[in-house]
């Protein structure tokens, strides 16, 4: 398992390098303004195209083992075919009212900015099932190889637009387009035998991709606002310059959000895989839990400790977005953990629980967002995002216990996050010094808790190198 994961992972990690040498030159070329609006266009293209998958791709990963390799290409083409008729219809939509959707991401009247959000949905869109097809078949090679190509053309696309074109935030929107366009054909190209079919749409079956899949459009949609809930109340409340910083923020957590990527595309094929062999052996979710805690904690308080270093990389305009990382990492943390607590609600098929579980969240979320924004600017949305996440964590553990009991030790657990919680306080609000020792003490505390769990691991590894020298 182990070696699945470092296979889906390693394009996250080798992205995250070419990110680190990048970055500083893309903040040198664009302003935090441009950055803001840039996020505004990721952030509308991501609610949107939720609407445009409909739930398709869900049932897509849930009905992948389901059908016989030979069948596996029809149960792609009518997954796709509901998304590409939803697209139809949303871009009309989009391009009708292209002044009210412009004038909402960028503060300006441009019909071209509603037509690059067009075409980046569509291409999205084969993007997302032709990754899809890599990451169900396990080709974790693959897909950390196709991963990295879009990291590398991305910034190649972004710093020659900037240089030769204009220095704004449509060089971060077709550096999106190009790497996911490029990246997607070759993607098809070498999966092409999965791809060719004599065209079969089924009625039945798209009436079955939908039953199981439409719960999930809401959810997600709820998801997406959730998640796009602090930019907007920056946008509101401290402009776009704040969304840049803020925004650059989350760059300081790539190191994290490449752990929850690389585990999230492992992950869901692995567990519903070991559940449909056997559904009652729960020995694999209770153990990667246990490991996963350990690891993605560590990584998050280390990533405080640094924080101040990592930050000298950036352009000088951007230095106040080391005070606001510590709180994102929540982000990554949480959602990293969740996606193993919260199998019990896709293997049940109450898929309906996840509209309940983002309903409260948009009522939470909002909440502290107005709380906290207004009063501490962009820190208070990254302290809106660490409670906000919490709450998703719990939300999504108890109810999927419910339904699908596995243990999951809550004293241990709710320790690592408050010990989490004041070590991000105290760097987001005093200064660089205090922080450092703050975080460092953390860890010490951490690893002290930590000691069997430790000697866990190094057995694990060492048990592999032992396999693998005989």
């Amino acid at each position: 398992m182990l070696k699945n994961f470092l296979k889906f992972s390693f394009g996250s990690w080798v992205s995250a390098v070419i990110s680190f040498f990048t970055v500083p030159v893309i903040t040198l070329l664009i302003n935090p303004e441009q950055f803001g609006k840039a996020s505004m266009f990721i952030l509308a293209n991501s609610i949107i195209f939720q609407i445009v998958l409909f739930g398709s791709d869900q049932s897509f990963i849930r009905f992948f083992y389901d059908n016989e390799e030979k069948k596996r290409t029809d149960l792609l083409w009518n997954s796709i075919f509901i998304s590409l008729v939803i697209w139809g219809f949303v871009s009309i939509i989009l391009l009708f009212c292209w002044r009210f959707i412009s004038v909402w991401m960028i503060s300006e009247q441009q019909i071209l900015i509603v037509g690059l959000l067009c075409i980046q949905l569509l291409i999205a869109l084969f993007n997302r099932y032709a990754v899809l097809v890599i990451r169900m078949q396990k080709k974790g090679t693959l897909f950390s190889i196709i991963q990295i190509a879009v990291s590398v053309i991305n910034a190649f696309v972004i710093i020659i637009y900037s240089t030769s074109i204009s220095k704004t935030f449509y060089a971060i929107i077709w550096g999106g387009i190009l790497s996911h366009l490029i990246t997607t054909i070759i993607s098809i190209i070498i999966e092409r035998s999965f791809w060719k079919t004599k065209l079969s749409i089924s009625l039945k079956q798209i009436k079955t991709i939908l039953h199981y899949g439409i719960p999930f459009l809401p959810a997600f949609l709820m998801a997406l606002i959730f998640q796009g809930m602090d930019k907007i109340f920056i946008r509101e409340f401290v402009g776009f310059e704040g969304l840049g910083l803020y925004s650059a923020a989350f760059k300081i957590v790539a190191a994290l959000t490449i752990i929850q990527t690389g585990f999230s595309m492992f992950w869901t094929p692995v567990s519903f895989e070991q559940y449909k062999k056997d559904p009652n052996d729960k020995t694999l979710y209770e153990k990667t839990y246990k490991y996963l805690v350990f690891i993605i904690v560590f990584c998050g308080l280390s990533l405080i400790a640094v924080k101040d270093i990592i930050i000298i990389i950036f352009d000088i305009t951007y230095i106040g977005a080391a005070s606001i990382m510590p709180f994102l990492i929540f982000f990554p943390i949480m959602y990293t953990l969740s996606e193993v607590t919260t199998v019990g609600i896709n293997f049940t098929k109450k898929t309906y629980w996840h509209i309940v579980i983002f309903g409260i969240l948009l009522i939470l979320c909002p909440l502290f967002n107005y709380l906290f924004v207004p009063w501490l600017g962009v820190k208070g949305a990254a302290l809106s995002v660490a409670l906000s996440y919490t709450c998703y964590f719990i939300l999504r553990t108890i109810i999927s216990i419910r339904l699908f009991p596995m243990h999951v030790n809550p004293v241990k657990t709710a320790f690592m996050f408050l010990l989490l919680f004041v070590t991000a306080l105290v760097n987001t609000f005093y200064d660089s010094k205090t922080g450092i020792i703050c975080a460092g003490s953390a860890i010490l505390i951490f690893l002290l808790f930590h000691i069997a769990t430790i000697k866990d691991l190094y057995g694990y590894f060492f048990r592999q190198r032992k396999q693998e020298h005989y």
